[in-house]
Parts: structure tokens; sequence; C-alpha cells
């Protein structure tokens, strides 16, 4: 894997996947940052240890006693048995919030606008 655990970070779109690189016996999952793609993780107590992913709930339901929605813009990474959020979009800084008051006349013009044929 040439970019491991950043290796969403490059890339654009809709997915949810999970790589396995035999030469470090690591495995990294990841889901996109809207959460377009349904992906579920699981954990048995049956084998302590493992984690399980799929795409559709029934894969995990037999298998799992843990199952949890893999949550959207995320990485887990095998090595350290950690989810990790990946996406870090630049309105999600607290400190990006805009003072000015708000135009709400501008905001209803540029949406007609966006609308009009």
């Amino acid at each position: 894997m040439q970019y491991g655990i950043d290796a969403p970070k490059y890339l654009d779109g809709m997915f949810s996947f999970v790589l396995y690189d035999k030469e470090k016996d690591r495995m990294v999952a990841a889901r996109d940052p809207i959460g377009i793609t349904s992906f579920y993780m699981g954990r048995s107590s049956q084998t302590p240890g493992t984690v399980f992913f799929a795409s559709e709930l029934k894969a995990l339901a037999q298998v799992c006693d843990n199952i949890q929605t893999f949550p959207p813009g995320h990485v887990y990474d095998s090595q350290t048995d950690k989810l990790t959020r990946y996406f870090q979009p630049s309105w999600w800084d607290p400190a990006r919030v805009p003072s000015d008051p708000i135009d709400y006349k501008l905001i209803r013009r540029t949406l007609e606008r966006s609308v009009l044929k």
C-alpha cells in the first residue's frame, strides 16, 4: 500500500473498501466522507481480536454479536485497532465560522438563480 492509512485522502467520490497488505500483515478499511455507500464493522466474542467488514448488515448478523456502522470519513487500521477521522474539511473549524450578519435576500437570490433554466 503506497499511501497506507492516508490512501482515502487521495480519493474522490463514493467508496468503502478493505485493503490487506500481506508484507506488513496490515489491514486498512475506509469509507467515503459523506457515507454514501453502506459499510459495517463487526466483532465476535467467539473470536476476540477479529474484525469483520461488510456492505450489508445481514452478512454480519450470523457471525458478529457487536456490529456498528462504519462512520463516514474514517479509516480503520488493524495495527492500532482504531478508527481515525481522515476527512477534515476547512469548514469544520469553528474559528472559520463567519461573524458577518446573514443576508437572507442574497441567499434567496442565489438559490433562485441556481434553479432557473
